[in-house]
């Protein structure tokens, strides 16, 4: 049983219950926090409110909601911060204190952009090793997908980000689309509470003085919903089209945003902020460049809404298609990752990445990374000889090394710095020793799958282009063959099969030159000996060759700047 005290200095005690009353989204996500962590038969939890003494004793892990103060007086092996605000200059003098004094050591954020506004005022963290990225999740449970649409949109933030552009643009919107309305969802007493810094406080007194103002406003075609609880909220988002938020505020994360894109309320944001880190601009939402109080900005968004209402790819694509987000998934993992894998820390590699390269073109797929683990990951290159041979080498280096796992990346593979610990929870999650994530390459104009499924029942060949994890993975279907360029294989596995753990082989007795058949030994050896394979096919991997990139394009999006 592992102890753990959740701190939350901000407020009083809220729970379950407050979610029938109007919350944000940071205060949503700590009851999904206190609701996973309550159901862990492997936690005893204790929590403290603001003025709550806080016990004497140490725990395993100590985590703050928010604010880090508080973590001046406990006591963990592992202590953290888990972040959902910007940081004032405040918190960043006081996690410099806190990182001198060894008081913390782990730093949880829920998006780049947020990550980056701390790191570059706190330049002794290790990014790989302390740092953890975790999205706000979503209550999937909540959803109706079959809810039908209206001839409406939706705000549903606070009202000084964005509310009074949105109100100065709505009479051109609903000028051209008189059928519309608009939805405003939010009450300015959602957001009065105390603060425990000045600058915070003061940010709240103009927020309900600006929020009374524009909830005052009579505007044809706009309905005011105020505080709606988080069923409510979800209920509105099914019913719009859209969710209109020309956000002048940098969200860290953006809660009602998630809820949208699964809600089938394809989003219309600005470029502020970590917004455009869940949108692939006009495939899922819209992603409007500039200052959203100058004239172009307000010009094109007002076009943007106009000319796509009418459209309902988005909706049929975005809804119910989230199911990566529910919060058990999410927040399971984070627990996993701060209490269970935290044991794994110390000298011992645990994990040997190995590129395989045919040329040796040296590209060093690992070396540019700042891998986020828990440990170390000692990296090789085996170059000079054919891929399956190389393999081969570098099963005997993952054994010798006394590695549990070898994570194999071919040279021409790249991956997210997150690959390596979403490969580890797959395995933990599904009891599998084998993880292979599938990816893309350029044949002939096309973008191909490397998997190849045919269902069993039918004989017929599957389309992998869009195929979840779920209906991969639970579905009747017969591998053909998935590439093992990236993928993470248990030490364990390797020595059960022995050498050699791959092997060319002559697929339909036409000598291979580019596929050399290893990967079809490989699974056949696998399916022999009972050895359980997951095959992951969310995460971001894509394909370089000819000097281009080849991929979805959210993953081209997140992986090319890092190679960079």
């Amino acid at each position: 049983m592992k102890s753990v005290l959740l701190v939350e200095p901000n407020n009083q005690t809220y729970g379950e219950d407050d979610l029938t009353s109007a919350l944000g989204g940071s205060e949503t996500a700590f009851i999904y926090l206190v609701k996973t962590l309550k159901q862990d038969e492997r936690i005893s939890l204790t929590i403290c409110f603001k003025n709550d003494p806080i016990p004497d004793e140490e725990f395993d892990l100590v985590l703050a909601w928010r604010s880090p103060e508080i973590l001046f007086h406990t006591k963990g092996k592992q202590v953290g911060c888990y972040f959902q605000d910007l940081p004032s200059l405040q918190t960043i003098q006081i996690l410099q204190v806190l990182l001198q004094q060894g008081k913390i050591n782990k730093f949880i954020f829920l998006s780049h952009f947020q990550k980056q506004q701390y790191l570059q005022h706190l330049p002794g963290i290790e990014e790989g090793r302390q740092c953890l990225m975790s999205e706000n999740g979503i209550d999937l449970e909540v959803f109706d997908i079959h809810t039908e649409k209206e001839d409406a949109f939706i705000y549903a933030s606070a009202p000084n980000r964005g509310l009074d552009v949105l109100l100065k643009m709505w009479p051109e919107i609903h000028k051209v689309l008189p059928m519309y309305k608009l939805y405003i969802a939010g009450s300015v007493d959602m957001y009065n509470v105390k603060s425990n810094t000045t600058e915070e406080n003061n940010s709240r007194e103009e927020l309900l003085e600006v929020g009374k103002g524009l909830y005052q406003q009579e505007i044809e075609g706009v309905e005011y919903l105020g505080g709606l609880s988080h069923a409510e909220l979800i209920k509105y988002l099914e019913k719009s089209k859209a969710l209109l938020y020309p956000s002048t505020y940098a969200e860290t994360s953006c809660h009602v945003l998630n809820c949208a894109l699964n809600a089938g309320a394809f989003p219309i944001v600005s470029s502020l902020g970590a917004l455009p880190e869940k949108i692939v601009n006009e495939e899922n939402g819209f992603v409007i460049p500039g200052d959203p109080n100058s004239d172009e900005f307000q010009n094109a968004y007002i076009q943007t809404v106009i000319q796509n209402t009418k459209s309902d790819r988005m909706a049929k694509t975005n809804r119910g298609s989230y199911t990566g987000w529910d919060y058990k998934k999410i927040l399971g993992r984070v627990i996993n990752r701060l209490l269970f894998h935290s044991e794994l820390e110390g000298e011992n590699h645990k994990v040997l990445g190995v590129c395989c390269s045919l040329q040796g073109n040296n590209h060093r797929n690992f070396a540019n990374q700042k891998w986020y683990a828990p440990f170390d990951m000692q990296v090789e290159e085996v170059t000079g000889m054919p891929t399956d041979q190389a393999r081969c080498v570098a099963a005997s280096l993952a054994i010798h090394k006394g590695s549990d796992w070898l994570l194999l990346l071919d040279d021409d593979i790249y991956v997210a710095p997150t690959f390596l610990m979403d490969m580890l929870d797959r395995a933990m999650e599904n009891k599998a020793e084998v993880v292979v994530a599938n990816y893309f390459y350029k044949e002939d104009s096309r973008l191909v799958s490397v998997t190849r499924l045919v269902d069993k029942t039918t004989n017929m060949a599957i389309d992998c282009t869009n195929i979840t994890e779920e209906m991969l993975n639970k579905g009747n279907y017969r591998f053909v063959t998935s590439g093992l360029g990236a993928c993470l294989i248990s030490t364990k596995a390797l020595k059960q099969i022995g050498r050699p753990q791959f092997r060319t082989q002559c697929v339909g007795g036409i000598a291979q030159v580019k596929h050399t058949g290893e990967d079809t030994y490989f699974y056949e050896m696998c399916n022999q000996l009972d050895i359980p394979i997951y095959f992951a096919v969310d995460l971001p991997v894509i394909h370089i060759g000819n000097g281009k990139a080849y991929g979805k394009q959210d993953h081209i999006e997140e992986i090319v700047p890092t190679l960079l």
